[in-house]
């Protein structure tokens, strides 16, 4: 069974990363997940979009 991300937990379980700091695309693909209330979002899906394998949500850069 994957890790749910939402689940703060196993999140500090099954980080791997040393100096793991999150990139804007995970923090506007964090707030989707809250707003919609993504229940199977999972700690793989965050993984994948730090390794930009994913746009689940991308973070605009027009707006700054």
């Amino acid at each position: 069974m994957r890790p749910n991300f939402n689940d703060i937990k196993s999140y500090q379980e099954f980080e791997i990363i040393k100096k793991f700091k999150f990139k804007a695309d995970m923090v506007v693909a964090w707030r989707k997940v809250k707003d919609t209330e993504d229940s199977i979002f999972t700690f793989n899906d965050m993984m994948d979009i730090y390794y930009g394998k994913s746009n689940y949500d991308r973070y605009d850069k027009s707006v700054c």
